[in-house]
């Protein structure tokens, strides 16, 4: 079965026009996007500051390349950052949390511990409510495939997901590093749909190591998600790092779910992924950066057919 999947960039990007119209009501108030990027740290924060964000939420539960573009993109443009917890006491336990926390602003100058009273908060939530309309576009234009809204939820699971299967998703993505109430939330939702939950690993083995990855693979088993994604994001890919095998294989002979690999995929790469227990694999760059993508796209099936 073929998926298609719209990326969180483009949910995000489509959804933006909700923060530049907030901005030009209300010029002189400070405009708080809760962006919470978890990959390509760099174009998501792009994608707020123009849009008119003064201050962007980014996730302490994120990859720690990701945090270190966001960081670095909101010094480069003069805004300030400010640091969602959800999910690192949960994580990472409190002691560490605190000391995480303690670690981020001391290093970066930019983070913002207190926000202004008057400040607008736009949520994640209604900016890609907004978004889904690709997801929508998608639907109607591929009928027969599974459409994947990798929404990369964080929090209002239940919202997010429900705008997500409204506009056609078949298959919805949650951070598998968010806390168990919100994954709660998103496997309900799901139900109430009859639609299915990806958690992704995303950032995990960053923050707690790979036995704290497969550990947290095992629980979101136990909490009723469909798959499980390892996903390397494109902020370490651009440092070197891929897709382990033996890493799947740890995965997939812990829980009996199916696993998503996500991350650099190639022709080269595939058949061993494939053939180290991932059920499913998402292919970006190799399709669609590719001189022909659906000549591309055949390859790489052929590759672990």
């Amino acid at each position: 079965m073929d998926f298609v999947e719209a990326g969180t960039p483009l949910i995000k990007a489509m959804g933006m026009s909700v923060v530049k119209r907030t901005k030009e009501q209300n010029p002189d108030k400070v405009i708080v996007v809760d962006m919470k990027p978890m990959d390509v740290g760099k174009l998501e924060m792009e994608l707020a500051i123009k849009a008119g964000a003064d201050v962007v939420i980014i996730p302490g539960i994120a990859p720690l390349s990701t945090l270190e573009e966001c960081i670095k993109t909101a010094e480069t443009n003069g805004v300030k950052v400010s640091i969602g917890t959800t999910g690192m006491e949960q994580l990472l336990g409190k002691e560490e949390t605190i000391k995480r926390m303690e670690d981020i602003r001391s290093k970066w100058q930019g983070v913002v511990i207190n926000l202004p009273e008057d400040a607008i908060k736009i949520s994640g939530y209604e900016f890609k409510s907004a978004g889904l309309v690709i997801v929508k576009k998608l639907k109607e234009k591929y009928p027969n495939k599974v459409i994947v809204a990798d929404l990369k939820t964080i929090s209002n699971a239940d919202k997010e997901f429900e705008a997500a299967f409204e506009a056609g998703a078949d298959i919805a993505c949650i951070i598998a590093a968010t806390t168990d109430e919100e994954i709660k939330k998103a496997v309900d939702t799901a139900k109430k749909y009859g639609k299915k939950v990806m958690a992704d690993l995303i950032g995990i083995r960053d923050h707690i190591g790979e036995d704290g990855l497969i550990q947290r693979a095992e629980q979101l088993e136990k909490l009723g998600v469909d798959y499980i994604c390892y996903h390397v994001p494109i902020d370490d890919q651009v440092r070197g790092k891929e897709v382990p095998p033996k890493s799947i294989q740890r995965i997939s002979d812990a829980i009996t779910i199916a696993v998503a690999c996500a991350g650099g995929i190639n022709q080269q790469t595939a058949a061993n992924i494939v053939k180290a227990g991932a059920e499913v694999i998402i292919v970006g760059g190799a399709i669609t950066k590719a001189p022909d993508p659906g000549k591309a796209a055949k390859k790489i099936r052929e590759a672990f057919s």
